[in-house]
């Protein structure tokens, strides 16, 4: 029958698996990623909205993942306005600064104990600075790769990222695919291999960006920290290297700030 948006739901939709759980003082409870309502308190607008969470956040990543690629497809175009500082200096910029706006947004949002705490235990330790220098090497490697004129080997070894991180997900952390899945990765592995064909050569430059980024995910799945703590942790570890080779670089006249234009400052500092 018609019913209002406030008025209570019938039991019998409460029953779906996984969509509510009930407890004795459940009220305003989280369990997990489920929410956890009183059934008696429940509405039909409740239910339509629980029903509908896994869809918008699927949406939401999608939307995101399409943004982040394709910021990240226009990130040539920024680094080849640096072609002419050493690509090892513009990482080492990448890692200082960045580390400054990261502790900035953690420090605005409280997530230092976190930071404290990763670093606090040797295999904690480990895994992140482990992790930051797969990283470190996969952008120094693209960095380069980009401002000698390999942009398209460079797009390449994106290409193979996912297909790395599906074997990695399937061989190693045993995930299991669907037909469908499988017939996409051919496809896509299809398309790669086209690619190299028309390359002509060993893509190595694109190898190396695939395996480095590939593993830095596999090392980033064992972490528990979140995007932003990991990543200021990583940066955190590998900064006293960046500094001490910037000041060394500026010591013997070789580095950049001081030594190049207003643009190229302003394009160093935002590295």
């Amino acid at each position: 029958h018609a019913a209002g948006p406030d008025q209570v739901a019938p039991r019998h939709l409460l029953h779906r698996p996984g969509l509510v759980t009930q407890r004795a003082a459940g009220a305003g409870v989280f369990a997990g990623e489920r929410p956890v309502l009183p059934l008696g308190h429940l509405r039909l607008r409740d239910i339509e909205s629980l029903w509908n969470v896994p869809f918008r956040l699927g949406e939401i990543g999608a939307l995101a993942a399409a943004l982040c690629h394709f910021l990240w497809g226009l990130a040539p175009l920024y680094w080849k306005q640096l072609a002419g500082i050493n690509a090892l200096e513009l990482i080492a910029h990448r890692h200082v600064w960045s580390l400054v706006l990261l502790v900035a947004l953690l420090g605005a949002q409280g997530g230092f104990g976190g930071v404290r705490a990763a670093i606090g235990s040797a295999r904690g330790f480990a895994i992140n600075f482990f992790s930051a220098t797969l990283l470190t090497a996969n952008w120094l490697v693209y960095v380069w790769g980009v401002n000698t004129g390999h942009v398209v080997e460079c797009s390449l070894g994106y290409f193979l990222v996912p297909l790395a991180n599906v074997a990695a997900g399937r061989f190693v952390l045993h995930e299991h695919l669907r037909r469908a899945q499988w017939i996409a990765i051919a496809c896509a592995t299809a398309g790669v291999a086209l690619m190299i064909a028309q390359l002509g050569r060993p893509p190595w430059i694109a190898l190396v960006l695939a395996a480095t980024w590939g593993a830095y995910s596999l090392l980033r799945k064992q972490s528990p920290l979140g995007s932003l703590t990991g990543l200021t942790v990583e940066t955190l570890l590998l900064a006293p290297f960046a500094i001490g080779f910037l000041l060394w670089q500026h010591q013997t006249g070789e580095g950049a700030l001081g030594r190049v234009d207003l643009r190229a400052h302003a394009f160093v500092l935002s590295a």
